[in-house]
């Protein structure tokens, strides 16, 4: 059985059950309003406590290992105290949400402890209900919905869960029927916001190009922009300061004659992968597969200004 403990108290009182996947279980509480006991345990690490966005995973599990309620918690870690057959083994999480479709993904242990967080701000303020209110996961880098919200509950476990949103869904199928697994890191991608899709040119004559690119690999290096479906390229400005697993804001002035045009922007990120073309992509899977697409976005503009999605 698991057994829920406020968050705010996971400085002390944070237990580790079984579960019955034969991991460790840590219990959240998403009806009490954590974020101030929160900034608090996470201030001691040398930072502002108002500009502490979350928890680190790392740190609430180093903290799940100590005994609760005892003077010399310190020196009496759980798992020493409760051995579990599967403790040293240990390489997955699983994380559970409190939304109707009860949203459940297993990331890698390794990956929890390197950059994920449990979030409890955005822009300065709580995040919102549609965000995932009082607390989320923050997995960096990764396919959105890995982000957990609405979080109830972490688990440690020696393999993954297989929800149905790591099997049924979220998965890529190949041309020959089998799907791959897994594939959590996003591919580089580019995406022009501006003029895009349902918006109008009104006027010829000079018009900004702009768009925004990330990658989960590293961080944007290139975005090139054309105006003739890719057969000629030119490089857009890209915002200064970029980071890694960041999205990158790009531009580029664009002269139009009146003439019909087919927009796309290609990204290039730090470890070298270039985002591929439509054709290139769909080689390489099944024409049924929906999910990771990071091809090339076609914009078509009319010689009325008219622009909408095509493929090119």
């Amino acid at each position: 059985q698991q057994h829920l403990h406020p968050v705010h108290r996971i400085r002390r009182r944070t237990e580790l059950h079984q579960s019955f996947r034969g991991g460790i279980g840590i219990g959240i509480d998403p009806l009490d309003h954590p974020h101030r006991q929160i900034r608090r345990h996470q201030g001691a690490g040398g930072g502002s406590e108002d500009h502490i966005p979350g928890a680190g995973i790392g740190i609430l599990f180093q903290k799940a290992q100590q005994r609760p309620g005892r003077a010399d918690a310190a020196e009496q870690p759980l798992l020493a105290a409760a051995p579990h057959p599967d403790a040293d083994t240990a390489a997955w999480i699983t994380a559970t949400g409190a939304d109707a479709a009860s949203m459940g993904r297993s990331i890698p242990l390794s990956k929890a402890l390197d950059d994920v967080i449990i979030a409890l701000y955005q822009n300065g303020e709580p995040i919102r209900p549609e965000q995932g209110y009082p607390m989320r996961l923050f997995v960096p880098g990764w396919e959105g919905n890995v982000s957990v919200k609405w979080l109830t509950q972490i688990k440690v476990a020696d393999a993954p869960a297989h929800f149905r949103d790591e099997t049924s869904k979220y998965t890529d199928l190949l041309p020959d029927g089998k799907s791959l697994q897994f594939t959590y890191p996003m591919g580089v991608k580019s995406v022009i916001t501006s003029p895009s899709g349902q918006m109008k040119l009104l006027r010829q004559g000079i018009h900004e190009i702009t768009g925004v690119a990330w990658s989960g690999h590293g961080a944007i290096r290139r975005v090139e922009i054309s105006a003739d479906s890719g057969r000629t390229w030119a490089d857009a400005h890209i915002e200064a300061g970029q980071q890694h697993l960041a999205l990158a804001r790009f531009r580029l002035p664009w002269q139009w004659s009146g003439a019909p045009a087919i927009l796309q922007s290609r990204a290039t990120d730090s470890r070298n992968n270039v985002q591929p073309g439509r054709d290139i992509w769909m080689a390489g899977y099944n024409p049924a597969n929906r999910y990771h697409y990071n091809a090339i976005q076609s914009w078509s503009v009319s010689a009325q200004g008219d622009v909408k999605n095509v493929y090119a």
